[in-house]
């Protein structure tokens, strides 16, 4: 419990030498120019000096900060450190922060997607990322997470709201939208009993889906408790 609380600290307080970069340059919504980039790219020596300066801060917290943009090769900044220089938390939070980056909507880039993002992280491993910490964290979270949205072989359009962990591609799902992506009466899908469309294809995920991109509202389905309620499962 000691290491998920010190681990913790570090995921929630890596980037916080970002205060310290001008807005306009945090916030622009171009590419950075070269003198640009070297300004962002201090955010690690800015959050390793607010951590430093601060009392009671756990130690590990300082590294983090200052390395979670270093690579296992040397080929990462500020310092060009590898792997046998980085500590452990340091390495954890860099796939976890990465990931965070790729899929996050930015004002200079729209999100890309879950699958596309775990691509990228499993290109990065042993060059970039510690290959062990990004194969469990693809374990953690699942090909399909929880609460993603996703569109189905058929068109429609449901939400994961149970894993599976003997297949991780095949998750359970409540179908929200038909394949015109029109409200329908909620139900269970359980990919896992291979069942098949109304044009009698089995079901399947074909992609991973933005809420925004097709008018679902996804706090309204923890609010409503749709994680928690008993369904009727389609088979």
């Amino acid at each position: 419990m000691e290491d998920l609380n010190k681990v913790g600290f570090c995921g929630l307080m890596h980037d916080v030498g970002k205060m310290k970069v001008p807005l306009e340059i945090l916030n622009k919504p171009g590419s950075l120019e070269d003198y640009e980039m070297d300004i962002m790219r201090k955010h690690t020596l800015y959050g390793r000096n607010v951590l430093m300066s601060a009392r009671n801060v756990y130690p590990g917290a300082v590294d983090v900060a200052y390395d979670h943009h270093e690579h296992l090769a040397g080929t990462g900044y500020p310092r060009g450190l590898n792997k046998t220089t980085l500590s452990i938390f340091t390495k954890l939070v860099a796939v976890v922060d990465t990931y965070d980056a790729i899929t996050s909507d930015r004002v200079y880039q729209r999100g890309k997607p879950h699958l596309m993002a775990l691509g990228i992280l499993v290109k990065g491993m042993g060059q970039q990322f510690e290959a062990n910490y990004v194969t469990q964290f693809i374990n953690c979270i699942g090909f399909y997470p929880q609460g993603n949205l996703v569109e189905l072989s058929s068109g429609e359009v449901g939400l994961i709201v149970e894993q599976n962990k003997a297949d991780r591609l095949k998750p359970k799902i409540l179908l929200i939208q038909d394949g015109n992506k029109n409200p329908i009466e909620e139900k269970i899908l359980d990919l896992s009993l291979n069942i098949a469309d109304a044009s009698g294809k089995r079901y399947g995920v074909k992609q991973v889906i933005r809420p925004q991109d097709c008018g679902v509202d996804l706090a309204k389905y923890y609010q409503d408790g749709k994680f928690t309620k008993e369904y009727v499962v389609v088979g």
